[in-house]
């Protein structure tokens, strides 16, 4: 690798400092270490570098180190603050909270900060950062299959096969172009059509028709709500909402507060769930507040991830950073070695989304029974009773 074989020589050229990280380093096993080893045999240097367990250093006062970012925590990561150039392997999986650590760390007016990466999605920190963003003083180089100086028939055979049978994926592989979706993503190719069709774009909700709140529940996890509307176009996703570690009336007073005050709330089954303490469901508890709730139908996962990928076909999401946090996770959604859908971080939105495209034949009727109520309850009159007891008071 060619940032391997730079870095050797620059340390051996000078006394330099050098960090080698990635965001997961569980063991040395797992670093970048035997990359550097080999380019030290190939530059012939094995007699000027002595190859410790978890360092490598050189006769000139030059060291290696290797870590892992997610394991720094503030007071860790301080020891690194004399470092002079930090490479970043697979930079594409570097995630905010560690570059967020990472950066102000790195203090030295002639560090370097070098990251290599196969960019994964466009909204990837380091992508975002560096490229997106990009700094004043940053330098990108673009190292494509038409760089590669090794380049063959049989590698431009291969390459025009991939082009032919998977352009969806070809860009992404050949000319290092960001995904739609991350690899192995459970709706990878409908997020993919969804971004080339451009139907994320400014989408503001249809007064005419009504909005559905449906949520995932959760208190300690991620308590998810996806806020969406439905015609005969299709599904048009207007809003979300993600926290945790709050109760659920804060989570309707977020909605009373945020404009979606008539919005019809949608619960999964265990909203139907009886609360040890106060001897309510939730669906009781949000009815109490003054909501219509109703409940999405459990018809299982598998079967639920199936609608999504018909409704899909038909969604427009708003741009709105709120929604994009929603499409953030459907990108990233994906299944474990199992074969089931992973429980993490984008699993709660993904299944409020689940939801919607369970409940969405439902909106219609369910909006309308809504109106209805409304209007009988607009025109209801309330006629004096006239007793003995009043009698008086009315004349």
């Amino acid at each position: 690798m060619a940032c391997a074989t730079a870095l050797v020589i620059r340390a051996a050229s000078a006394p330099l400092r050098i960090l080698c990280f990635r965001e997961i380093q569980e063991s040395i096993d797992e670093s970048v270490k035997a990359i550097i080893e080999q380019r030290i045999r190939d530059c012939g240097l094995e007699d000027f570098f002595d190859i410790g367990k978890k360092e490598i250093n050189g006769r000139n006062g030059s060291k290696f180190i290797f870590r892992g970012l997610s394991d720094e925590t503030a007071d860790s990561i301080k020891s690194l603050f004399d470092i002079d150039i930090a490479w970043g392997e697979e930079g594409q999986a570097i995630t905010k909270q560690s570059l967020d650590l990472f950066l102000p760390t790195i203090r030295k007016e002639t560090s370097e900060i070098w990251f290599s990466m196969n960019p994964e999605l466009d909204t990837d920190p380091v992508y975002t950062t560096f490229i997106q963003k990009r700094p004043s003083n940053a330098r990108i180089i673009e190292v494509n299959w038409d760089r590669n100086p090794f380049w063959n028939a049989a590698m431009e055979a291969e390459r025009l096969r991939s082009k032919a049978d998977d352009p969806d994926d070809y860009d992404h592989i050949w000319e290092g172009v960001p995904r739609s979706a991350v690899a192995g993503a459970i709706y990878r190719r409908e997020m993919h059509i969804v971004a080339t069709e451009n139907r994320i774009r400014p989408l503001l909700a249809d007064p005419v028709l009504g909005t559905h709140a449906v949520f995932d529940l959760g208190i300690d996890d991620k308590m998810s709500i996806t806020i969406s509307q439905a015609d005969i176009s299709g599904l048009r996703v207007v809003g979300f909402h993600e926290d945790n570690n709050y109760a659920i009336e804060h989570y309707c007073d977020w909605l009373k507060d945020n404009g979606w005050k008539n919005s019809v709330i949608w619960l999964p089954h265990d909203g139907n769930a009886r609360s040890v303490q106060t001897g309510l469901t939730t669906k009781q508890t949000v009815e109490k507040l003054g909501w219509q709730v109703e409940t999405v139908p459990d018809i299982g996962v598998e079967p639920g991830i199936k609608m999504v990928r018909s409704a899909l076909k038909n969604a427009f999401f708003s741009d709105s950073d709120d929604v994009n946090e929603l499409i953030e996770h459907l990108r990233r959604y994906s299944r474990a070695k199992s074969g089931h859908p992973k429980h993490d971080e984008h699993s709660h939105a993904a299944d409020s989304f689940r939801y919607t495209a369970v409940a969405m034949s439902h909106f219609k009727n369910v909006s309308e029974r809504k109106r209805h109520v409304a209007a009988a309850a607009a025109q209801v009159r309330v006629i004096p009773t006239v007793t003995r007891w009043n009698q008086g008071a009315n004349r």
